[in-house]
């Protein structure tokens, strides 16, 4: 089913259909990817195309390339791999390869085209994921620059990518929101896409990035020392590009993200992701914020405005 949006001429808007439009003279619609949960960890995967496969890539919007395939996989399909450095994650890291896919289609509506150097990775530290009591057999990535090639929007309350049609304006689905009483948080574009909020802890504010890959909060190594904050004294496992063992946890009080949204109390595990990243703005990285608090609070990510959005309750 399409999706309308609806849009006045006194630049008033209001939301798709399902939140009701009043004094509209103009439409624009938005075309939705089925995304599928998975049972661990507030995931999401949507199904892909890649030439005439269909598969199942997990959303991640701290993957670096519009779509990173996996290296068994394409070695199934018969594809010729050339061996490019490896690939980095937090966790570890793993050997990387390129190859030259024909086209790949994301849920029938965003369209990839002939990619000469498409970047090939192992995705084995995802095999623990099940959909329904399943494997769910994740073959790649869809990353950052996918979503911003599509202006889409990740939508955790109504789980879904809302991609819009070429006359919507840009920023048009934020602004609709904002009508309805959503409140919408500013996010900064880093390198590759990647989508960055601020987040105030105690005087200072650091970037954090909204990865949609990471079923936990991070906090960087260095960030704890110079806060000089409590870690407790419980070890647990976190799996990233390999499963890091013995990770440390924190809790942060009275945070503000995005600039005005406070966070009574935020659990984070501290993993160093220094050397991973590069804040925007020469900001200094702070860590991650994964699907956890994205799935409470049912935000949307809208990579047309680069904000987050939270519907109101």
């Amino acid at each position: 089913m399409i999706k309308t949006l609806k849009y006045t001429s006194m630049a008033m808007l209001c939301a798709v259909t399902t939140l009701c439009a009043q004094n509209t003279e103009q439409a624009f619609t938005f075309r939705p990817i089925k995304v599928e949960a998975t049972d661990n960890g507030g995931l999401f995967t949507a199904t892909v195309k890649v030439e005439d496969t269909n598969a199942r890539f997990l959303i991640d919007t701290g993957c670096a390339y519009t779509l990173a395939y996996d290296t068994d996989f394409l070695k199934s399909m018969g594809k010729e791999l050339t061996a490019q450095g490896r690939a980095r994650g937090v966790g570890g890291d793993g050997k990387a390869f390129r190859a030259v896919i024909e086209k790949s289609t994301v849920g029938n509506v965003v369209e990839v085209g002939k990619q000469e150097n498409a970047r090939v990775l192992p995705v084995k530290h995802l095999e623990h994921l099940k959909t329904g009591g399943q494997p769910t057999e994740i073959r790649g990535l869809l990353g950052a620059p996918l979503m911003k090639k599509a202006r889409g929007v990740f939508d955790y309350g109504n789980p879904r990518i809302l991609v819009p049609t070429g006359n919507a304006p840009k920023g048009v689905y934020q602004m609709a929101m904002k009508q309805q009483g959503a409140t919408v948080l500013p996010l900064m574009e880093g390198e590759n896409s990647f989508p960055y909020i601020d987040l105030k802890i105690g005087d200072t504010t650091y970037a954090f990035l909204i990865d949609t890959g990471a079923n936990a909060h991070v906090i960087s190594t260095k960030l704890v020392e110079k806060l000089q904050l409590q870690t407790e004294d419980k070890d647990v496992a976190v799996r990233g590009m390999t499963k890091a063992q013995g990770v440390k946890v924190v809790r942060v009080k009275d945070s503000v993200m995005g600039k005005h949204f406070q966070l009574s109390e935020l659990k984070l595990h501290v993993i160093d992701t220094q050397s991973l990243m590069k804040g925007p703005g020469g900001m200094e990285i702070g860590g991650i914020i994964g699907t956890g608090l994205l799935k409470q609070l049912k935000a949307q990510l809208d990579f047309d405005s680069y904000t987050l959005i939270v519907p109101k309750r």
